[in-house]
């Protein structure tokens, strides 16, 4: 019994501290303010310059390069890249690889380039939830960092922003929610 209760506890203690690892996975995002609040966008209409940021968070600890890519869908055209370091190979819409010239504190959430883009679309109506997703770079399958001092790879997930996000509603009533859970 004494084993048991042992085993219990150790159990939901390994639970506990692996929830917050898991909510620290080293990611890249795409975002539309320079807050790194904004995930998603409306289109404001064709023809309309505008910014999104390349924000790299959760690495927890130093850094020293990046490398990925961007998937834009057709409502965005991509135009240029800026504040990226001056060894910088490609673009983000292409594949990037981006090496610092100081190690970069990656406790903090860390911008690793603007995107300067042209809109492609007339307002949200036609077209819903059109994904920007930062992806691998094609050359070398890998998305992630390399981390100061040991330059070790680093792998990240990437995060997929949207262009004219919905929210799916349904109409119901106290009836049909009462039905979802049991007596």
């Amino acid at each position: 019994m004494k084993a048991l209760l042992v085993v219990t506890v150790f159990v939901a203690l390994a639970m506990v501290v692996a929830a917050p690892a898991e909510a620290q996975t080293p990611n890249i995002g795409v975002f539309f303010d320079n807050g790194f609040s904004r995930m998603d966008q409306d289109c404001p209409g064709a023809g309309v310059m505008d910014t999104l940021f390349v924000v790299a968070r959760n690495f927890n600890r130093y850094l020293m390069a990046f490398e990925y890519s961007i998937n834009y869908p057709p409502s965005m055209d991509h135009l240029y890249d800026l504040d990226v370091p001056e060894v910088t190979i490609g673009n983000t819409e292409t594949g990037i690889t981006e090496g610092f010239p100081t190690p970069q504190n990656g406790y903090n959430a860390l911008l690793v380039a603007k995107v300067v883009f042209m809109w492609m679309c007339a307002g949200c109506t036609i077209i819903t939830d059109m994904p920007v997703v930062v992806e691998p770079h094609p050359g070398t399958g890998f998305l992630g960092a390399v981390d100061f001092p040991n330059y070790d790879l680093v792998p990240a997930v990437g995060m997929k922003s949207l262009v004219c996000a919905t929210v799916p509603i349904e109409e119901t009533t106290w009836g049909q929610i009462k039905s979802l859970y049991g007596e």
